[in-house]
């Protein structure tokens, strides 16, 4: 029962994949409403085949429209801290690899400049963007607790 338990609180920790995170600016031209409706569906169905040819284990997009930037940024200086203050990015792209290599090998590619990279001109500011680099590591997904040593009772 107690080894049930602690299998329920924790796992053994995983490798964690290596994750990209690209922050994004949309073209200021362009409506949060356009740029959602564009991205899920005409560029996730060009990089989706892309990505899985190039062994990109996990991508995920993340829209921060407008409207809930400034809400949650308000919000924030009246109940945080005054110098907090939410990114102002329209999308974050996240990209999870076993290998650093992979990604280079895509965004080196033909395949990314024609497909992917081409095609966003005309929707992203390419000219400004933030990345990240780095592991992540869940430790409660779907309400279990995993990735972590036996919690005390």
């Amino acid at each position: 029962m107690a080894e049930q338990k602690a299998q329920e609180q924790g796992s053994s920790p995983q490798k964690p994949l290596l994750k990209f995170s690209v922050m994004h600016y949309k073209k200021e031209r362009v409506s949060d409403e356009a740029f959602k409706k564009w991205y899920e569906e005409e560029q996730v169905p060009r990089c989706i085949t892309i990505f899985k040819k190039y062994n990109i284990v996990k991508y995920s997009m993340y829209l921060t429209p407008t409207v809930l930037r400034e809400a949650f940024d308000q919000e924030l200086k009246e109940r945080r801290n005054s110098n907090w203050k939410m990114g102002d990015f329209s999308a974050v792209s996240s990209y999870w690899v076993h290998d650093a290599d992979d990604l280079r090998n895509v965004l080196s590619s033909s395949d990314w400049a024609e497909k992917i990279a081409g095609p966003e001109t005309d929707w992203v500011n390419m000219g400004s963007a933030v990345v990240l680099a780095g592991f992540e590591t869940v430790y409660l997904d779907d309400g279990k607790i995993i990735n972590t040593v036996p919690l005390p009772e």
